[in-house]
């Protein structure tokens, strides 16, 4: 097994007291996004009716072309309800996630750990546009979800919309375009980057036309119009039993999640890195990093921990390594972290 333990409990400065207390980030650490915009006439063949989808995006000062990163939320969708009091239906008493709002920030300001990367942030919404409201499709179990919005066949038609759509703007670099995914979401991440199984997309659109399906050659192909590489927090891998034995990747692929997840537990996601390594993926596309005493959430409910900081430097480090634009010769230090 080659997944990567991130033990840090011992560091100096750092204890687990403080990991305890460790909370979500303050309002300087948020972002609004900069635009909202509908990506219109979307093909998913699992939609009864043709449908736009909204997303929210940030965007970094200056002209660019910048890489870009689609964000992709969990089953809990992107927002909350400001007010118990109104009707879940009622979207002037939605506000948008805090999670969002940092990352945005984070990607496109390079905020608080001064990354020398920046990035064109979109944020895709899965559900409202198919009619569920703040509450995402969290309280609809798992099995019984519509495959509309699947971690493994609907929500990779959102991902490859997202893209289609970054790839038409002026300010974003068309070969340069990543995933970063949460729960579900990071779900959604690995099923979109899968070489195993992309016949959907290949097939029944012509996003893609004329790319060879399931061969070293297929996968070439991809990698060079599809995601430059992809990173899943705390991911559902499971996909009950779709993936299992056939699971590899055409992309870069980093897995982040906490040893205490019982929500997403990591062993899933084991198993989909053993097939892919089977199947010729090679050790360093798909990389697995565990962190001790890190739950669900943590890279935003634990932000000020070592662990949420490291995720976060590891993270920004993968899209500037897949870039060819390593942080660390750019004065990055990833020691930052530990006067965290």
């Amino acid at each position: 097994m080659l997944r990567i333990l991130v033990a840090t409990l011992c560091l100096v400065g750092f204890t687990a007291t403080q990991l305890v207390s460790a909370a979500k980030p303050p309002g300087s650490e948020l972002a609004d996004p900069s635009e909202n915009l509908l990506i219109a006439d979307f093909p998913s063949p699992y939609d009864n009716e043709s449908i736009s989808l909204e997303a929210l995006l940030w965007k970094p000062a200056g002209e660019g072309p910048f890489p870009a990163v689609i964000l992709l939320h969990g089953a809990g969708g992107l927002y909350y309800q400001t007010d118990d009091m109104c009707d879940d239906n009622d979207r002037n008493c939605w506000g948008l996630s805090g999670k969002f709002k940092y990352w945005g920030k984070q990607l496109s300001q390079g905020h608080i750990y001064d990354w020398s990367e920046r990035f064109v942030v979109l944020a895709v919404d899965s559900h409202t546009p198919r009619g569920y409201d703040h509450r995402g499709v969290a309280h609809i179990d798992a099995a019984d979800r519509p495959l509309n919005v699947s971690s493994y066949l609907g929500r990779p038609w959102d991902v490859y919309a997202a893209l289609r759509y970054l790839q038409t703007r002026v300010d974003v670099d068309a070969g340069a375009i990543f995933a970063l995914g949460f729960s579900d979401g990071g779900g959604a991440v690995l099923s979109s980057v899968a070489a195993a199984d992309n016949a959907a997309l290949v097939m029944d659109s012509d996003w893609f036309a004329g790319i060879e399906n399931n061969t070293a050659e297929g996968w070439h192909q991809m990698r060079q119009l599809g995601l430059r590489g992809a990173v899943a927090y705390y991911p559902s891998c499971g996909f009950f039993g779709y993936f299992d034995g056939i699971y590899s990747t055409y992309a870069p692929l980093l897995v982040q999640t906490g040893l205490l997840d019982t929500t997403t537990p990591i062993a899933a996601c084991d198993e989909r890195q053993q097939d892919a390594l089977m199947l010729g993926v090679q050790a360093a596309d798909f990389q697995v990093l565990g962190y001790q005493g890190m739950d669900h959430g943590f890279d935003y409910q634990q932000y000020d921990s070592f662990e949420a900081c490291e995720a976060a430097a590891q993270t920004v480090a993968f899209f500037s390594q897949q870039l060819g634009d390593y942080l660390f010769k750019q004065g990055f230090e990833p020691s930052v972290c530990l006067s965290q």
